[in-house]
């Protein structure tokens, strides 16, 4: 049996027309949707560089800015570093304490330096606000400061306008007391190394006593730590013959310790 099918000028026109719709379709799947998939990439890649211009243009905005108060800090850190010592070694340090000694008319022997290996710690004064919190001890001012806290978060809770009244309120009472409260929570000297030198001084009395008030007046550069006064005992004199004879110092002999700071190390 055979079947013949005649196609009419209406069926070609459809399948002309269907034919042109299969091919946009492949050329949009295979052409347009690539590219318009590699357009969106590109503009979120553009999007994204934008928004890093941006950023970075803010950031040089505030280059300048940020150069003067970096310049201003560094002024002001070498303003603070001239009172103290340039980092010095041990040896250096017996030189200079040697010297300045005989410049004041003494002699210093038995001169022991202990080098610092980290930054000055200093330990507050047992009676101040940092002592006591160091020690543990609750003031009267602490345990009063904490009441009323919790008073005001009780009465915080009654309403919320209240609330919003009284932490405003707080608020620029924090910001107040930030600039204003001057109690040190922090006693790391920062970038500052303390040399501890020990060593006996003898001369007289006069020029003893002068030089411990001298030194008192490098400070903050030099701190005297401790000092005893010890008796000299008989030392070898020479007399008008030659001889070598013991004698009565009249000499004085100090114990001193000293502190030297110093803005880094050799």
């Amino acid at each position: 049996m055979q079947i013949q099918m005649d196609m009419t000028e209406r069926d070609k026109k459809l399948l002309y027309r269907l034919g042109i719709v299969v091919i946009l379709a492949i050329f949009i799947l295979l052409a347009i949707r690539p590219l318009y998939i590699s357009m969106k990439e590109k503009d979120e890649d553009i999007a994204a560089a934008e928004e890093t211009k941006q950023i970075l243009d803010e950031k040089c905005a505030m280059l300048p800015g940020l150069q003067e108060i970096d310049a201003n800090l560094q002024t002001e850190i070498q303003e603070l570093q001239s009172d103290y010592y340039e980092p010095m070694y041990s040896a250096q340090i017996d030189e200079l304490l040697t010297n300045y000694m005989l410049g004041k008319g003494l002699m210093a022997k038995d001169m022991v330096i202990s080098m610092p290996t980290d930054t000055v710690v200093m330990e507050p004064y047992v009676n101040s606000e940092a002592g006591k919190k160091a020690a543990g001890i609750v003031t009267e001012e602490a345990e009063t400061e904490q009441e009323t806290e919790i008073t005001t978060e009780l009465e915080s809770e009654e309403t919320e306008e209240t609330a919003e009244t009284e932490s405003s309120e707080n608020s620029g009472t924090e910001s107040i007391a930030s600039i204003t409260n001057t109690e040190v929570t922090d006693t790391t000297a920062s970038g500052i190394y303390a040399v501890t030198v020990s060593m006996k001084v003898q001369g007289t009395d006069e020029n003893i006593t002068k030089m411990l008030d001298d030194i008192d007046g490098l400070r903050p550069s030099t701190r005297v730590v401790s000092c005893k006064w010890e008796a000299v005992g008989k030392e070898a004199v020479q007399n008008e013959d030659g001889e070598i004879e013991l004698q009565e110092s009249e000499n004085q002999q100090l114990q001193l310790t000293l502190q030297l700071f110093m803005t880094g190390l050799k």
